[in-house]
């Protein structure tokens, strides 16, 4: 995280994490219930704004060109914002594509997981969104 600052205490962060992931696992539980079956790129962005609604301003927004991602320890510089939306719009169109509906659910997974992390879509919580884990709460807390 860069420039967005927190909505919420940092005490309540936490139990604000775990919410967002149950609402998140909801809205994914009714998106199958209603046959829908393609993740669209509004799809991609409404989950990043209930994972990290309340906590992060930057809810549903892809990153622009006034904030300065790094990500340490890495060589990896994110793509320049102009590119972000291109890049996930490529990253849904391949798991609808030949190539990746003929692969298997772990392997359009791990792809997502580092697609996103790649990627780096947004100026907050993009690993939350890369990990969703759909079954929240089990006396686990939401990872940081």
């Amino acid at each position: 995280m860069t420039d967005d600052k927190l909505l919420c205490p940092l005490e309540k962060k936490s139990d604000l994490e775990i919410r967002n992931q149950a609402t998140v696992a909801e809205y994914l539980a009714d998106f199958v219930r209603h046959e829908r079956s393609r993740i669209t790129e509004s799809v991609f962005r409404e989950i990043h704004r209930l994972t990290i609604a309340d906590i992060y301003p930057c809810a549903g927004n892809y990153r622009d060109a006034l904030t300065h991602i790094e990500i340490t320890d890495t060589e990896h510089r994110p793509a320049h914002p102009s590119q972000v939306r291109i890049e996930v719009v490529d990253m849904l169109e391949w798991l609808y594509s030949d190539e990746g509906r003929s692969t298997t659910p772990l392997h359009q997974a791990a792809y997502v997981l580092w697609k996103v992390s790649h990627i780096h879509p947004f100026n907050g919580g993009n690993g939350r969104v890369a990990r969703l884990d759909p079954s929240p709460g089990k006396g686990r807390r939401a990872p940081g």
